[in-house]
């Protein structure tokens, strides 16, 4: 009588070490016959985005790095794992980001969500005094500086007197 794979469910014939040809095979690669590769999920929008935070925050070599490990931006152990951040996030919507709430906050659940280029542009630490302005704003209050006065501006975008004074004269959003 043949003997079958120790592998709980399996109910292929032994090959070696009580395990069939597939679970022997990854026994000897992986020194787990329950080795499963990756997830599948490699060439997707998901991993991607997963990728790209991962070189952020650990990657001293990478271009970003200043802006978000460098800063002490981490990311939560249970994300450290493909799986359980695809859990929690899932499929990557198309034309969406990946976006931290709290910007000072961690790469973590409760703290991240797929988002337009448009809001994540938005909530950058650049934008001013705890505000976010859009650029359409900007532009708006530039507008309205020459005719309108500056307490006026102010109060009507709920920033300070002193933020409209810096947008105005380009201390701030210099490209907007």
């Amino acid at each position: 009588m043949e003997k079958i794979c120790s592998v709980k469910e399996c109910k292929n014939i032994v090959h070696g070490r009580g395990l069939c040809d597939k679970h022997y095979k990854k026994w000897q690669r992986y020194k787990d016959p329950l080795y499963t590769q990756l997830h599948h999920k490699t060439n997707t929008r998901s991993y991607s985005s997963w990728e790209h935070m991962n070189q952020r925050c650990n990657n001293v070599n990478h271009k970003h790095y200043k802006h978000y490990g460098g800063r002490g931006i981490k990311i939560c152990e249970r994300w450290k794992d493909f799986k359980k951040f695809y859990a929690d996030m899932g499929d990557r919507p198309k034309n969406l980001q990946l976006d931290r709430i709290d910007n000072n906050g961690n790469y973590e659940p409760g703290n991240c969500r797929w988002v337009t280029s448009k809001i994540n542009n938005n909530n950058k630490r650049h934008n001013i005094y705890g505000r976010k302005l859009t650029i359409k704003q900007v532009q708006e209050i530039r507008k309205l500086y020459p005719t309108h006065r500056q307490w006026w501006i102010a109060k009507r975008y709920n920033i300070g007197r002193q933020a409209v004074s810096d947008i105005v004269n380009y201390k701030t959003w210099k490209y907007a």
